[in-house]
């Protein structure tokens, strides 16, 4: 029997990483919300493996970042990247990177508090779940399928299935969000189309235990990496990637079966390592490598989040990242209005702002898998012989030469994004400088991330923005109290009095959003506080 309530402000459908974080979201700020999900929450064959830069800096910020550090991933395993014939035999090329345990000597803390770091889906997921349930204003419930959705103007009604009995019971939302995947079947329900779909290759997934690779490859001189890209004859066909850094596996092959319920693993998984090995497989399953995107991400009182709203290569480990950033984005925007204080142009803003990130990393993300598949071979790549050694210099000075660890080297694409042009920022006229991949230029300008700066006390500046806005004064003088109270908007005022960061954030005075974009900044507050309130809430 469903024992689910009638109604709910927010109803999520999947409870996936996206699902879960938006619920977590919206917990934080004191909403009430629905998450269901179809199946038992549990992750046996993990697709995502990298909780990227900015995703670690909203669980910093929900205040569970060390559960995602210290699940267990070796702190001195090397983040290398590795080609290589097979696991066992030559490596072509490589690009050294230090531990987690050095982040300082490669990656330094200037440009935020967290970096990114090894976490399967098969642990990120439990990690959320169990910080969603903690919120007494979330309720999840697994074994549980969205099956109808209806917009009725003044409300939504959804028509849930218990997986177990086959109940149903239909139930109002003010609004609902699709956060159950690509082939999202409320996305298709309310008949949104996506965009440009292509289908640029099919794969086979092989996940797997194995104590003893790891000492078959060093045996063989290949070194510890977190990423192993493999060539053959015809160039890279297959990506091998350390999930624990201990025995857990996982072959990523883009020379996919026709089915995978009878294809057999054995051949990928003895070509990857090159030899005979003793091992378990855990699962395998094909997919479609795609990129799309969805024209608007509402629909009425129905928003589409994450891999509903858009799809792209892996290449770079931007999916579920870029869906983190939706959910946080149009979190705190429900929030606002469900509280009375958001304005009718805020959940319009919602797709105003995603949508263009997404495109952008829609891209990067096939031009990091096009790099990939460039560097030319030949049939002697894995011959241990002179033919052999010359297809390896030559394939190798194309991989250094070219730029082929770029999906790796993504700080400014993860933590420089802005939401220019969008209707709830104020413009302060300073230049705009376009996104560079690699590299992060700290900006406070309007729609930008508030960067990262140490406070005396040992705190970030990202530790400061919480579940309303935050006015950043730094100046005495400046007046910033003229902003509290209008409209019943939740500001906090802190002063700031270190002249290194009130050169960086460059001005006296500084709006920071829920979600830790610059709203407005300047010196002195305009004549009109009140419009510029009704700016920022999207009245």
């Amino acid at each position: 029997m469903i024992e689910i309530k009638d109604s709910f402000p927010v109803v999520i459908a999947g409870a996936g990483p996206i699902g879960l974080i938006l619920a977590i979201e919206l917990g934080n700020q004191g909403i009430e919300c629905l998450v269901v999900e179809q199946g038992d929450g549990k992750v046996t064959s993990p697709k995502m493996l990298t909780v990227g830069y900015r995703t670690m800096e909203f669980c910093r910020r929900w205040g569970f970042v060390d559960n995602v550090k210290d699940w267990g991933w070796p702190k001195d395993y090397p983040m290398d990247i590795r080609f290589i014939s097979s696991m066992t035999g030559h490596e072509i090329a490589g690009y050294d990177r230090p531990s987690y345990a050095k982040r300082s000597e490669y990656w330094g803390d200037k440009n935020g508090p967290e970096v990114y770091i090894r976490c399967p889906q098969s642990v990120f997921d439990p990690i959320l779940a169990e910080h969603a349930a903690s919120y007494p204003t979330v309720t999840l419930r697994y074994g549980c399928r969205l099956e109808e959705f209806s917009d009725l103007g003044d409300r939504a009604e959804v028509t849930l299935i218990d997986q177990a009995t086959n109940e149903q019971k239909t139930i109002s939302a003010e609004y609902v969000a699709a956060c159950d995947g690509a082939l999202s079947g409320l996305r298709q329900a309310a008949q949104v189309e996506l965009s440009d779909v292509k289908k640029l290759n099919g794969n086979y997934n092989i996940f797997f235990r194995s104590s003893d690779l790891f000492e078959k490859a060093r045996s063989g001189g290949i070194k510890d990496s977190v990423t192993y890209i493999l060539y053959d004859e015809d160039g890279h066909w297959a990506t091998m990637q350390t999930v624990n850094g201990k025995d857990l596996w996982r072959l990523d092959s883009y020379q996919a079966p026709d089915d995978a319920e009878t294809a057999d693993p054995e051949p990928y998984l003895l070509k990857a390592i090159g030899q005979a090995f003793e091992h378990e497989i855990i699962g395998a399953y094909m997919w479609n490598r795609r990129e799309g995107l969805a024209e608007n991400y509402r629909k009425g009182r129905l928003f589409l989040v994450g891999d509903s709203a858009h799809q792209l290569s892996p290449t770079g480990g931007f999916g579920m990242n870029t869906g983190v950033a939706d959910a946080v984005d149009l979190g705190w925007k429900l929030a606002a209005v469900l509280q009375g204080w958001g304005g009718g142009k805020l959940l319009d803003s919602y797709t105003i702002e995603r949508r263009p990130i997404a495109a952008r990393n829609v891209g990067e993300a096939n031009e990091n898998y096009k790099v990939l598949r460039k560097p030319p071979s030949g049939p002697a790549i894995g011959e241990d012989s002179p033919e052999g050694e010359t297809q390896r210099k030559k394939t190798a000075e194309f991989i250094l030469g070219n730029n082929s660890n770029r999906e790796w080297e993504s700080t400014g694409l993860q933590l420089g994004y802005r939401y220019d042009g969008s209707p709830i920022i104020v413009p302060d006229g300073s230049p705009t400088d376009p996104v560079v991949m690699s590299d992060y230029v700290p900006s406070a300008r309007p729609g930008a991330r508030a960067p990262h700066a140490w406070l005396q006390d040992g705190r970030s500046t990202l530790d400061l923005f919480g579940a309303g806005f935050t006015l950043l004064q730094f100046t005495p003088e400046a007046d910033g109290e003229k902003l509290l109270g209008i409209q019943n908007v939740p500001i906090s005022i802190i002063l700031i009095n270190d002249p290194a960061i009130h050169d960086l954030y460059a001005a006296d005075l500084v709006l920071v959003r829920p979600d830790g974009h610059v709203a407005w900044r300047g010196n002195n507050l305009p004549e009109d506080v009140e419009g510029l309130i009704d700016i920022v809430r999207g009245a």
